[in-house]
């Protein structure tokens, strides 16, 4: 499994949460081929997998924060 870091930021538009993940090669090719299967970019596969993750963790209930969550893709020069 990949390993992540988060960052709160807090801009004028809210605060976000900031996530960085690192994984071996080969998992974020899996990734790559997932999200094309369903014609997504990676980010949106990533948030979903999060989002899926969340709503499992709270018992399959759903609730505002983890229904819809923005992403914001950045190049890793701006990282």
């Amino acid at each position: 499994m990949a390993n992540k870091t988060q960052k709160a930021i807090k801009r004028s538009t809210g605060e976000w949460l900031y996530c960085s993940f690192q994984a071996h090669p080969e998992e974020i090719s899996k990734w790559r081929e997932l999200a094309g299967a369903d014609d997504r970019s990676l980010s949106w596969w990533i948030r979903n997998a999060l989002n899926k993750a969340a709503s499992l963790a709270d018992g399959g209930k759903s609730h505002e924060g983890t229904e819809t969550v923005d992403v914001e893709t950045v190049s890793p020069h701006r990282a």
